[in-house]
């Protein structure tokens, strides 16, 4: 899924709690507040790591000579730091969170709503991202490690 059908999925999320009039307002709220740290951390899961790793997939042969290669070396190793790693741990963290408060707080409000595929494949999406993003790194990490 790219990050074009996500948005469209949370949108359309958003969509149908707001139509939805047997949600009520006190349940309403929540809802909304939930769906926006959705995004939150789904952007700031794809903007710290994601951007580099895709630049990276689409290294050349010819990339891997110098210059170039050196930057690309640059890119992994900033990618590797201890902060951004501590990152994409906090972002993975926060993702299985929110799957679980959507589980014991959200999905109830939600009603039929919650048996929408929309809403059922964003979180699938959330969890699998959240493994996901992980393996890219540390594969990434695991890679450059044997090629230098």
């Amino acid at each position: 899924m790219s990050e074009r059908q996500l948005a469209s999925q949370i949108r359309g999320m958003t969509q149908a709690a707001v139509a939805d009039q047997r949600i009520g307002d006190q349940d309403l709220v929540p809802i909304l507040e939930f769906i926006s740290s959705v995004v939150l951390v789904v952007e700031q899961a794809f903007t710290s790591v994601y951007t580099q790793l895709i630049e990276l997939s689409y290294a050349r042969p010819e990339d891997l000579l110098e210059p170039r290669r050196t930057q690309i070396l640059k890119s992994l190793d900033s990618v590797l730091e201890r902060s951004r790693y501590r990152d994409v741990e906090e972002i993975c963290s926060r993702l299985h969170h929110l799957s679980e408060h959507y589980s014991a707080v959200i999905r109830p409000k939600l009603g039929h709503l919650a048996t929408e595929s929309e809403w059922a494949e964003v979180f699938a999406l959330l969890n699998e991202y959240e493994g996901r993003i992980m393996l890219l790194v540390c594969g990434r990490a695991s890679a450059t490690s044997v090629r230098r």
